[in-house]
C-alpha cells in the first residue's frame, strides 16, 4: 500500500471516496484518525450510543510507540464505545497494536482496518454507504448507512444550550479528557428541547491542529 500524500501549503483536495484512504506521514506530530458517532434506537425506542475512532500515530512526537518503527509499520489505536441510558451501562475500550501498514488498507472494499489481538473492525465508505463492523470480546456489532454525504450548513444566529444524556460518555486517557455523546438541543429562546446533537468536547489546550495551531487558543 502506498500512502496517499497530502500538502498542508499546496493542498489538492480529492473525492471524499479517494481522502478515505490512509495518508503518509506529514510531519513529526502527524496523527490520522477517522471516527463515527452514532444514535441508534432499538425497536422500543430506547437510546444508544456508539462511539469508534481508530488512530494512526505516524509522526515520533505525537507518539512515542513511533519512534523507531521501520516505514511500512504504524502505531495504531481505535476508541471503542457503547453506551446504554436505559441501564447506565457503558462499554470502553482502546486497544493498540503496531501494525504493517498495507494491514490499515483493503482496496477492494475502500475500507480502513485495524485488528488488535481478539479485537478487529473494518470500515468502508463507497458513494452515499458506509458499513462499520466492530467484533470483540465486550463489543460487537454491524452498522449499515446510505445516504451518506459531505454537509455544511449554517443558517442565520441561533443560541442554544447542550445537555448531555449522562455523564458516561465522558472518556479519559492519560493525555486529554473529553466528551462524545449526544445532548439534548435546547432553544435558549424558548427553553424548548428541539432536538439532538451529537457533541464533543476536549481540552484544545493540548492539541496542535495544523496548520492552524498558531491561531488556536
Amino acid at each position: 500500500m502506498t500512502p496517499l500524500s497530502y500538502s498542508v501549503t499546496e493542498p489538492a483536495l480529492r473525492s471524499p471516496v479517494e481522502e478515505w484512504q490512509p495518508h503518509g506521514k506529514q510531519s513529526e506530530s502527524t496523527t490520522e484518525w477517522w471516527y463515527l458517532t452514532a444514535l441508534v434506537h432499538d425497536v422500543a425506542g430506547n437510546p444508544y450510543f456508539l462511539v469508534w475512532c481508530p488512530f494512526h500515530f505516524t509522526g515520533e512526537k505525537a507518539s512515542p510507540a513511533s519512534v523507531g518503527l521501520p516505514s511500512d509499520e504504524r502505531a495504531t489505536a481505535a476508541l471503542v464505545g457503547f453506551t446504554d441510558y436505559r441501564n447506565n451501562f457503558r462499554i470502553g475500550h482502546f486497544p493498540a497494536a503496531v501494525v504493517n501498514e498495507a494491514e490499515t488498507w483493503n482496496p477492494e472494499t475502500n475500507a480502513v482496518r485495524f485488528v488488535a489481538g481478539d479485537y478487529s473492525s473494518e470500515w468502508s465508505y463507497k458513494a452515499s454507504a458506509m458499513n462499520l463492523t466492530v467484533t470483540s470480546s465486550q463489543l460487537s456489532y454491524d452498522l449499515r448507512l446510505t445516504g451518506v454525504e459531505q454537509v455544511m450548513y449554517a443558517e442565520g444566529s441561533r443560541h442554544y444550550t447542550l445537555e448531555p444524556f449522562s455523564r458516561l460518555d465522558v472518556f479519559e486517557n492519560p493525555n486529554n479528557t473529553f466528551f462524545e455523546g449526544p445532548s439534548r438541543l435546547i432553544n435558549d429562546e424558548t427553553g424548548e428541547t428541539v432536538g439532538v446533537a451529537v457533541t464533543e468536547s476536549m481540552d484544545v489546550r493540548i492539541m496542535q491542529n495544523a496548520p492552524y495551531a498558531a491561531n488556536q487558543h
